[in-house]
């Protein structure tokens, strides 16, 4: 059996077209629930957010999130446009998190909190549907 070569981006894609109504993310703490295409959808409107702010293809984006929906919507926004995924552990302290986003060498630096990004995510993805 030889590997499929695809990378998570195009796999979301083919699993949103073959299975779109299937549960792709759960989250029982904040009620959400979100099916292939439902994250598909969100995930593209992240990634045109990401690219309103400049990200690029090859560009590093740091995640700094606890375990939430956004988080995984963040996740296939930025390897769906082809990024650089930088998770960072939201319990790190300020010294670690320096030295985290110091090592990135992103080509630009900023912040931007969920639901700030131009055309970013709808409410669904923030549980608040």
């Amino acid at each position: 059996m030889e590997p499929v070569m695809i990378t998570l981006g195009q796999a979301l894609q083919k699993t949103a077209t073959k299975f779109p109504l299937r549960p792709a993310l759960t989250h029982t703490a904040q009620g959400v629930k979100l099916s292939y295409s439902e994250l598909l959808g969100e995930s593209e409107k992240a990634a045109r957010g990401l690219m309103a702010l400049g990200i690029v293809k090859g560009d590093r984006v740091a995640v700094f999130a606890p375990n939430i929906p956004e988080w995984i919507v963040s996740m296939a926004a930025v390897l769906g446009m082809g990024a650089v995924l930088v998770p960072v552990d939201p319990g790190a302290d300020k010294d670690l998190l320096l030295h985290i986003l110091g090592r990135v060498e992103a080509p630009r630096k900023g912040h931007c909190r969920w639901g700030a990004l131009p055309d970013g995510p709808d409410e669904k993805a923030r549980g608040r549907a």
